[in-house]
Protein backbone atom coordinates (compact mmCIF):
# COMPACT_ATOMS: atom_id res chain seq x y z
CA UNK A 1 0.00 0.00 0.00
CA UNK A 2 1.19 3.49 -0.66
CA UNK A 3 1.14 6.75 1.16
CA UNK A 4 -0.71 8.05 -1.89
CA UNK A 5 -3.28 5.34 -2.55
CA UNK A 6 -4.70 2.52 -0.48
CA UNK A 7 -5.79 0.60 -3.57
CA UNK A 8 -3.13 -1.89 -4.63
CA UNK A 9 -4.12 -1.91 -8.31
CA UNK A 10 -3.62 1.83 -8.83
CA UNK A 11 -0.51 3.55 -10.07
CA UNK A 12 0.82 6.69 -8.49
CA UNK A 13 3.64 9.08 -9.13
CA UNK A 14 4.04 11.52 -6.30
CA UNK A 15 6.49 13.23 -3.97
CA UNK A 16 7.58 11.89 -0.62
CA UNK A 17 5.48 14.26 1.48
CA UNK A 18 6.43 12.47 4.68
CA UNK A 19 10.16 12.94 4.13
CA UNK A 20 9.68 16.53 2.96
CA UNK A 21 7.76 17.46 6.10
CA UNK A 22 10.28 15.67 8.32
CA UNK A 23 13.08 17.68 6.69
CA UNK A 24 11.19 20.93 7.24
CA UNK A 25 10.56 20.23 10.93
CA UNK A 26 14.13 19.02 11.52
CA UNK A 27 15.57 22.07 9.76
CA UNK A 28 13.53 24.43 11.91
CA UNK A 29 14.50 22.56 15.07
CA UNK A 30 18.18 22.87 14.07
CA UNK A 31 17.59 26.63 13.84
CA UNK A 32 16.31 26.58 17.43
CA UNK A 33 12.56 26.59 16.78
CA UNK A 34 10.24 24.56 18.99
CA UNK A 35 6.86 26.22 18.52
CA UNK A 36 6.32 25.15 14.93
CA UNK A 37 2.79 25.61 13.59
CA UNK A 38 1.29 24.06 10.48
CA UNK A 39 -1.21 25.84 8.20
CA UNK A 40 -3.41 23.46 6.23
CA UNK A 41 -6.54 23.74 4.07
CA UNK A 42 -9.82 23.09 5.87
CA UNK A 43 -11.04 20.98 2.94
CA UNK A 44 -8.15 18.56 2.68
CA UNK A 45 -7.24 16.50 -0.34
CA UNK A 46 -4.94 13.49 -0.23
CA UNK A 47 -1.78 15.61 -0.12
CA UNK A 48 -3.13 17.76 2.69
CA UNK A 49 -3.98 14.66 4.73
CA UNK A 50 -0.50 13.22 4.10
CA UNK A 51 1.29 16.43 5.04
CA UNK A 52 -0.79 16.97 8.17
CA UNK A 53 -0.09 13.42 9.33
CA UNK A 54 3.60 13.86 8.44
CA UNK A 55 3.75 17.12 10.43
CA UNK A 56 2.32 15.40 13.51
CA UNK A 57 4.74 12.47 13.12
CA UNK A 58 7.75 14.74 12.57
CA UNK A 59 6.92 16.84 15.64
CA UNK A 60 6.61 13.67 17.72
CA UNK A 61 9.90 12.32 16.40
CA UNK A 62 11.78 15.44 17.51
CA UNK A 63 10.11 15.39 20.93
CA UNK A 64 7.72 18.30 20.28
CA UNK A 65 4.35 16.54 20.32
CA UNK A 66 3.20 19.01 23.00
CA UNK A 67 3.96 21.90 20.61
CA UNK A 68 1.73 20.73 17.73
CA UNK A 69 -0.32 23.67 16.47
CA UNK A 70 -2.58 23.36 13.45
CA UNK A 71 -4.33 26.27 11.77
CA UNK A 72 -6.92 25.34 9.14
CA UNK A 73 -7.72 27.94 6.50
CA UNK A 74 -10.22 27.99 3.65
CA UNK A 75 -8.94 27.43 0.14
CA UNK A 76 -10.24 30.91 -0.74
CA UNK A 77 -9.08 33.01 2.17
CA UNK A 78 -11.44 35.97 1.88
CA UNK A 79 -10.70 37.19 5.40
CA UNK A 80 -7.48 36.82 7.29
CA UNK A 81 -9.43 36.07 10.47
CA UNK A 82 -8.83 32.36 9.79
CA UNK A 83 -5.14 33.01 10.53
CA UNK A 84 -5.80 34.73 13.87
CA UNK A 85 -5.24 31.47 15.83
CA UNK A 86 -1.56 31.72 14.86
CA UNK A 87 -1.24 34.70 17.20
CA UNK A 88 -2.96 33.08 20.20
CA UNK A 89 0.16 31.13 21.11
CA UNK A 90 2.56 32.64 18.64
CA UNK A 91 4.82 30.11 16.96
CA UNK A 92 8.42 30.91 16.17
CA UNK A 93 8.02 29.09 12.84
CA UNK A 94 5.23 28.17 10.43
CA UNK A 95 5.14 25.46 7.79
CA UNK A 96 2.42 25.99 5.21
CA UNK A 97 0.73 23.26 3.18
CA UNK A 98 1.76 25.04 -0.02
CA UNK A 99 3.35 28.28 -1.17
CA UNK A 100 -0.04 29.90 -1.67
CA UNK A 101 -0.89 29.45 2.01
CA UNK A 102 2.65 30.54 2.90
CA UNK A 103 1.97 33.76 0.99
CA UNK A 104 -1.26 34.21 2.98
CA UNK A 105 0.69 33.72 6.23
CA UNK A 106 3.43 36.07 4.98
CA UNK A 107 0.92 38.85 4.26
CA UNK A 108 -0.91 38.25 7.54
CA UNK A 109 2.31 38.52 9.58
CA UNK A 110 3.63 41.55 7.70
CA UNK A 111 0.33 43.42 8.22
CA UNK A 112 0.69 42.80 11.94
CA UNK A 113 4.29 44.04 11.88
CA UNK A 114 5.68 40.61 12.73
CA UNK A 115 9.05 40.28 11.03
CA UNK A 116 10.00 37.27 8.89
CA UNK A 117 12.36 35.51 9.67
CA UNK A 118 13.42 37.45 12.78
CA UNK A 119 10.22 36.76 14.72
CA UNK A 120 8.64 33.95 12.69
CA UNK A 121 10.34 31.64 10.20
CA UNK A 122 8.23 30.47 7.25
CA UNK A 123 8.39 27.47 4.90
CA UNK A 124 6.04 26.57 2.02
CA UNK A 125 5.70 23.65 -0.39
CA UNK A 126 5.85 23.66 -4.23
CA UNK A 127 8.35 26.40 -5.24
CA UNK A 128 5.88 28.71 -6.96
CA UNK A 129 7.49 31.57 -8.89
CA UNK A 130 6.02 34.26 -6.63
CA UNK A 131 8.15 32.95 -3.77
CA UNK A 132 11.14 34.68 -5.36
CA UNK A 133 9.29 37.97 -5.61
CA UNK A 134 8.20 38.49 -2.04
CA UNK A 135 10.45 39.85 0.67
CA UNK A 136 11.93 37.94 2.27
CA UNK A 137 12.12 35.29 -0.44
CA UNK A 138 10.20 32.16 0.53
CA UNK A 139 11.99 29.04 1.73
CA UNK A 140 10.12 26.16 0.14
CA UNK A 141 10.08 22.47 -0.65
CA UNK A 142 10.07 22.19 -4.45
CA UNK A 143 8.16 19.49 -6.26
CA UNK A 144 9.51 18.08 -9.53
CA UNK A 145 6.32 18.74 -11.50
CA UNK A 146 7.99 18.36 -14.91
CA UNK A 147 9.60 15.02 -14.05
CA UNK A 148 6.37 13.80 -12.46
CA UNK A 149 4.39 14.74 -15.58
CA UNK A 150 6.94 13.06 -17.85
CA UNK A 151 6.87 9.85 -15.83
CA UNK A 152 3.06 9.86 -15.73
CA UNK A 153 2.87 10.34 -19.51
CA UNK A 154 5.35 7.52 -20.08
CA UNK A 155 3.31 5.24 -17.84
CA UNK A 156 0.10 6.16 -19.65
CA UNK A 157 1.73 5.25 -22.97
CA UNK A 158 2.86 1.94 -21.43
CA UNK A 159 -0.74 1.26 -20.34
CA UNK A 160 -2.09 2.03 -23.80
CA UNK A 161 0.49 -0.22 -25.48
CA UNK A 162 0.29 -2.95 -22.83
CA UNK A 163 -3.09 -2.85 -21.04
CA UNK A 164 -1.97 -5.37 -18.41
CA UNK A 165 1.11 -3.33 -17.53
CA UNK A 166 1.66 -3.53 -13.76
CA UNK A 167 0.92 -0.44 -11.67
CA UNK A 168 3.76 2.05 -11.35
CA UNK A 169 4.39 3.37 -7.88
CA UNK A 170 7.05 5.99 -7.47
CA UNK A 171 7.77 8.67 -4.90
CA UNK A 172 10.16 11.46 -5.88
CA UNK A 173 12.48 12.57 -3.10
CA UNK A 174 12.17 16.23 -2.16
CA UNK A 175 14.24 18.62 -0.09
CA UNK A 176 14.33 22.19 1.17
CA UNK A 177 15.17 25.11 -1.08
CA UNK A 178 16.81 27.49 1.40
CA UNK A 179 15.94 31.14 0.92
CA UNK A 180 15.45 34.13 3.20
CA UNK A 181 12.23 33.36 5.11
CA UNK A 182 13.91 31.05 7.65
CA UNK A 183 16.44 31.94 10.26
CA UNK A 184 17.45 31.05 13.79
CA UNK A 185 15.37 32.03 16.76
CA UNK A 186 16.69 35.51 17.52
CA UNK A 187 14.26 36.85 20.07
CA UNK A 188 11.46 35.72 22.28
CA UNK A 189 8.00 36.40 20.84
CA UNK A 190 5.85 39.09 22.35
CA UNK A 191 3.27 37.68 24.76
Amino acid sequence: MSATSSRSNLSYIDVDNRAGMAQAVEYLVQLGHHRIAYVTPNEPDNHAVQRLQAYREAMQQVGLAHEIRICQVPIKLESQSALEPLLEDRPSAVIAFDDFRALQVHNFLIRREIRIPEQVALIGFDDEDFGLHISPQLTTIPQPFTQMGTMAAEHLIDLIETPNHPPRRFLFPIGILHRESCGPVLQAPNP
